[in-house]
């Protein structure tokens, strides 16, 4: 990305076609994909940078980021990451970022993180950032589940058209809260198109996958594996292992021993086990 930056700078012709977006998706799709690691310390003005690919006692495994940000780390959040880009919660806005490049686009959340609707309260549980390939756009998904009554709602921040819209749909009526402690909480799985969040639904009594397809628009949910109790782990999570949508369960016993299980989607669900 540097030798592209330098390229924008030598004149006005180039940085037209270095900034257009078909260049920027040419260039992520041929680019080799890196594993690389943000570390945000509540103490420091800097941010440890960690290419993962990379032995970890390499010279150039790692380096430190300057931080050039209004708000300290403390108040910040990480909610979302999408195509190299990072979507921070700080006071009072949200912000999209590029590490590589140091693009920011900044807007505000809609509706507050607690609304009022025809009288109910809700309370913001879910977040969601990812592309929209047949729309060349970014966008945010948040949704809110009621305080009072199944009339959930869900709000999609467009980055193209900088604008949100509010809807409901029927796959939502029915989610509450697991019954289990989910490693990245209220942060989507952007996998396939889609958001995936671990929930349950209090109508069929068992936890779910609750998805949200960027291209059809639409919420839908999927079945956990019926040989998993969530109640009986410790925590669970969702992962993008081998290009599957992965399910991962840990389990520690009174020895403080802990167990993996990981079932894999691969048109249905197979399950992997590790010590």
């Amino acid at each position: 990305i540097k030798s592209v930056c330098r390229a924008k700078a030598v004149c006005k012709l180039w940085f037209a076609l270095f900034s257009e977006s078909d260049f920027a998706k040419r260039h992520y799709k041929e680019s080799k994909i890196m594993k690389k690691v943000l570390f945000f310390s509540c103490f420091v003005t800097e941010i440890l940078f960690v290419d993962t690919s990379k032995p970890l006692l390499s010279a150039d495994a790692s380096c430190i980021l300057p931080y050039r940000m209004t708000y300290s780390n403390v108040y910040m959040k990480i909610i979302g990451t999408c195509r190299g880009m990072i979507l921070i919660w700080v006071p009072t806005y949200f912000l999209i970022w590029n590490p590589s490049t140091w693009f920011t686009r900044s807007f505000y959340p809609y509706p507050p993180t607690i609304m009022r609707i025809s009288g109910d309260f809700f309370g913001l549980n879910y977040y969601g950032f990812g592309y929209d390939r047949s729309e060349d756009n970014y966008v945010v998904v948040q949704i809110y589940l009621s305080k009072c009554d199944p009339s959930h709602r869900a709000v999609v921040y467009s980055v193209n058209g900088a604008s949100w819209r509010d809807f409901e749909d029927e796959s939502l009526m029915t989610i509450t809260h697991p019954c289990i402690f989910v490693h990245q909480g209220c942060i989507e799985l952007y996998f396939g198109d889609s958001f995936h969040w671990i929930s349950f639904n209090w109508e069929t009594n068992a936890d779910v996958i609750l998805a949200y397809n960027l291209i059809d628009s639409k919420f839908y949910q999927l079945n956990i594996p019926s040989e998993v109790q969530l109640e009986n782990y410790t925590l669970c999570c969702l992962r993008n292992i081998r290009y599957c949508l992965a399910f991962c369960t840990v389990m520690r016993d009174e020895n403080w021993d802990y167990m993996v299980d990981i079932w894999e989607n691969e048109r249905i669900w197979c399950p992997h086990v590790m010590d």
